[in-house]
């Protein structure tokens, strides 16, 4: 009995261990299903972008048979396509800081201008004043001839009196 007991043991640890490996390769069996399916659905993307992209492909073909001689390959043109696009890169770049140059000066010059518009308004005032003051004097002066030429006057009818 003990021993039939002991094959029965054996027989279901073996069953039992069997069960695991069978349990651990329907495991291992549906993850490479699923990479399979992912590697399905990659190479179905590849594949539609190679078909999206050949028609690139033959425009470059027909630029280099059509191009006389400028461009001998297809990488000539890819090069000069990317040596292009830094420029343009490098030209958009100096752009913005020659606009922001310009802008930085159109501030002086504003700056600038109200600076000497106020100095006008200053000077304006300045030289209103001293007209104000140099009519005072004019006025002032033509009192002075005025007097002066009465008191001429007078001396002249004085020595003229005197005179005669």
């Amino acid at each position: 009995m003990k021993e039939n007991d002991a094959r029965k043991e054996s027989a279901e640890a073996t069953t039992e261990m069997e069960q695991q490996k069978l349990h651990k390769i329907k495991r291992d069996l549906e993850q490479l299903h699923a990479r399979r399916d992912y590697v399905v659905v990659q190479a179905k993307k590849i594949k539609d972008e190679r078909n999206r992209l050949s028609v690139y492909g033959k425009f470059l073909e027909r630029v280099v048979t059509e191009s006389q001689q400028e461009f001998l390959e297809v990488p000539d043109i890819l090069n000069r396509f990317s040596t292009l696009r830094r420029v343009k890169r490098d030209l958009l770049v100096q752009y913005k800081e020659q606009d922001e140059v310009l802008e930085r000066k159109r501030l002086q010059i504003q700056q600038y201008r109200q600076r000497k518009k106020n100095e006008i308004l200053i000077q304006n005032s300045l030289l209103s004043e001293r007209q104000g003051k140099l009519e005072e004097v004019r006025g002032g002066l033509k009192v002075i001839q005025d007097e002066y030429e009465q008191e001429r006057g007078r001396v002249k009818s004085i020595n003229c009196e005197v005179t005669m």
